[in-house]
């Protein structure tokens, strides 16, 4: 067996330790945002940058090796360029692992879109509600009172937070 082999194989593993590490951040992203628990959003900020961090680093040394491995100069083989010249119960078990990992970023991609729906959700909120109490709506802005009716604009001539 080829050390570079086993190297890269390693490789992807932490890869796919550190996408499944990340993918859970991503949840308790998601439960922090739901609960809107801001402090730990920043918290969870900084653990998200140092796995984005460590999945690159990782990714540059596979890159590396790939290209080591290949002795074709500066280009790298994608992993299943890397796979097809396996040995075919090895190919077969990085493979899996591959696609273990595939799979885990598209998770990752689908939270990570879901959790930016919501902070845009929030961020829209929070900028109308300002615009309601700065007294900023337009007149074709409803908004309603505590009966559920519509009063359009009232709120232009004073502040809310004055009243």
């Amino acid at each position: 067996m080829n050390p570079q082999q086993t190297t890269i194989e390693a490789l992807l593993k932490r890869q796919l330790a550190t996408i499944f590490s990340f993918n859970e951040l991503l949840q308790e992203e998601h439960a922090a945002l739901m609960a809107r628990q801001l402090e730990s959003l920043s918290e969870l900020n900084g653990k998200k940058e140092r796995l984005t961090n460590e999945l690159e680093k990782i990714e540059q040394e596979q890159q590396s090796l790939l290209i080591t491995t290949s002795g074709s100069g500066n280009r790298a083989p994608t992993i299943d360029e890397y796979i097809a010249t396996l040995p075919p119960q090895r190919a077969l078990s990085t493979t899996e692992i591959y696609k273990k990992f595939r799979d885990a970023v598209t998770k990752c991609r689908d939270q990570n879109q879901i959790n930016g729906q919501i902070i845009s959700a929030n961020r829209q909120t929070a900028e109308r509600t300002l615009a309601i109490l700065r007294g900023e709506l337009g007149p074709e802005e409803a908004i309603y009172g505590a009966e559920g009716h519509s009063i359009l604009g009232s709120t232009k001539s004073k502040h809310l937070a004055k009243v």
